[in-house]
């Protein structure tokens, strides 16, 4: 009998603290005062991922590693997604380095996909085989300021051997001197998209990517992390198309939380030229609640002559001052914890088509200081009578300074077996749960999934939406 399972979504409500959390010392006041509205961001490795799909990897907590050596450096890549005008001050790599014969590296790279412009900064080396986790600190005597306009930022680190060199995370510290408001850039590279299936396989070309396999009617894809309510006011992509005979599909796609999609807006290349061109898609006037939205390329074929460099997005911000706002996962917008976890997407779904022990999937909460997490609820399609808690949904913490991973709530689709209606896993209920407060400055939350089945291709996940009380920039004191 034709068994499915689908996680619809997830819902998390988050309120802000106006005064911000915790008790400060003076000595915290003062460093406030020095370094005015220094903030952080915190990374998990789990968060990286391989520069080519030619690198197999796999987590443990909060850590991701090579599972096969390739010869050569195996750079991972974790996108940045800072305010415009931000400054960065310090950036901690969190790694394990235990090779006696190689070492890892590390650093902050920037592209401009109209240009193809890039450059390397902040490198630092480990020096020294050890099991403990080494802080590959790096602080600017100059801070760094975040021009999103033109540029798309990225941390890159570089393992060499399997399973003995690890990154457990990451840390931006950085002070936003003008908080952005008004009309407002997002520059993404190609590094910042990934396929939507497991049979599409990548690689880079240059800062670019091209597909070495490709896989019909699947794409390269970006999540948007966009407030509700955000008009976006124009989008242009950057790629080569030099074949006449093949093209590339550039568009922008919303997901509603019960499943399908709204009507996308796209575009098509056309043409032989080997140089970088830009195509503009029409865009929709305005984020809605309770979709997800993400960009996305399709290729006609694998081949080094259809190239992805980027996209630019422009957008202006919503002005409504709620501390209440929904921005949305679809099922796409989450990545297997390890390479050999087998996969595909039909529309929004993601199915799991072939499985690995206790490894699922999981997506970013890129949540503000202090914010408070209240309510926490997975929407979830499951028609598998096989076996009991098919579906586990988790909020997890990751701690990347000890590796850490720490599941705060969870909800199981174990009851009623095998409906085929929608059905809610409350994972956080405001009359029952005390809420969680967002640190940034040790940790980075994410939603887990993981099926608990055997291999089976209509196991599925299909959307998660995320409902978060926002409140754009809100001084962090250092600690």
């Amino acid at each position: 009998m034709f068994r499915r399972i689908a996680l619809l979504s997830l819902t998390l409500t988050i309120l802000w603290s106006v005064t911000g959390p915790g008790t400060f010392t003076g000595a915290d006041v003062q460093a406030a005062v020095s370094t005015p509205q220094l903030t952080y961001k915190t990374y998990a490795g789990v968060g990286f991922h391989p520069i080519s799909s030619a690198i197999e990897y796999t987590i443990h907590n909060s850590e991701i590693y090579a599972t096969s050596s390739t010869g050569t450096a195996m750079p991972f890549i974790l996108p940045l997604d800072l305010p415009q005008g931000a400054q960065i001050y310090s950036i901690d790599y969190y790694v394990v380095d235990n090779s006696e014969t190689s070492n890892i590296e590390s650093m902050l790279g920037t592209y401009n996909p109209q240009t193809d412009n890039w450059s390397y900064m902040a490198s630092k080396v480990t020096s020294d085989a050890t099991i403990s986790i080494q802080d590959l600190n790096y602080a600017y005597s100059i801070p760094k300021q975040v021009d999103n306009t033109t540029l798309f930022y990225f941390l890159r680190i570089d393992l060499t051997d399997a399973y003995i060199q690890t990154i457990t995370g990451a840390r931006v510290g950085y002070t936003l001197p003008t908080p952005p408001t008004g009309a407002q850039t997002l520059t993404l590279g190609g590094y910042a998209f990934q396929p939507d299936t497991r049979s599409m396989k990548f690689a880079p070309y240059g800062d670019r990517i091209y597909l070495t396999q490709n896989a019909s009617n699947h794409a390269m894809r970006a999540w948007l992390n966009l407030p509700i309510g955000t008009q976006i006011t124009g989008l242009t992509y950057y790629v080569i198309d030099n074949d006449p005979s093949s093209f590339m599909t550039l568009g922008i796609m919303g997901a509603p939380v019960n499943g399908g999609l709204i009507a996308p807006y796209e575009t098509y290349t056309g043409g032989a030229n080997p140089n970088v061109q830009m195509y503009s898609v029409p865009v929709p006037a305005t984020l809605s609640a309770g979709f997800s939205y993400s960009l996305y390329v399709r290729f006609d074929t694998a081949s080094t002559n259809l190239i992805l460099a980027g996209a630019r997005l422009t957008y202006t911000l919503p002005t409504d001052t709620a501390v209440r706002i929904t921005s949305s996962f679809s099922g796409i917008n989450f990545h297997p914890d390890t390479s050999s976890i087998g996969f595909s997407s039909s529309e929004s779904l993601l199915f799991q088509i072939s499985a690995d022990s206790d490894m699922g999937f999981s997506a970013p909460l890129d949540l503000p200081q202090g914010a408070h997490i209240t309510q926490a609820t997975c929407y979830v399609f499951d028609n598998d009578s096989s076996a009991s808690h098919t579906i586990h949904c988790s909020l997890v913490a990751y701690e990347p300074i000890i590796a850490g991973r720490s599941e705060i709530y969870s909800a199981y689709s174990s009851s009623p077996s095998a409906s085929s209606s929608i059905r809610q896993m409350v994972m956080i209920d405001p009359t029952h749960n005390a809420p969680v407060t967002v640190e940034n400055g040790y940790f980075q939350y994410r939603i887990g999934v993981y099926f608990n089945v055997s291999t089976d291709a209509s196991v599925a996940l299909v959307g998660v939406v995320v409902e978060t009380g926002y409140q754009t920039f809100l001084p962090t004191l250092r600690r």
